[in-house]
């Protein structure tokens, strides 16, 4: 058991040797551009984190809306076969369901 042990440490540590030469390697050659590179993707990642976070907040608000207004407001909100929320004027009637 030990030797087996032993042999999965070792094979990890070689892996993590061969990872930071490469990374050092990568940085010695393209540094300032695989700044620039991850920079652009942390911040695309920020931008759709962000665009999530008040597309929730919407949704939560709704759904408060809802729950306070039972009866009330401008329109109704239903959700989509997609799941998305569809908000519909009053007047608008629904459209005819389609079988399943």
């Amino acid at each position: 058991m030990l030797e087996s042990r032993a042999g999965d440490m070792l094979r990890r540590a070689v892996d993590e040797l061969l990872r930071e030469a490469i990374m050092e390697r990568l940085r010695e050659r393209m540094g300032a551009r695989i700044r620039e590179v991850g920079r652009a993707a942390a911040d695309m990642a920020a931008d759709d984190v962000e665009a999530n976070l008040e597309i929730e907040a919407r949704i939560v608000a709704r759904r408060e809306a809802r729950r306070g207004g039972a009866g009330g407001g401008a329109g109704s909100e239903t959700k989509t076969e997609t799941g998305a929320i569809e908000t519909r004027p009053k007047d608008r009637p629904k459209p005819p369901r389609r079988g399943r």
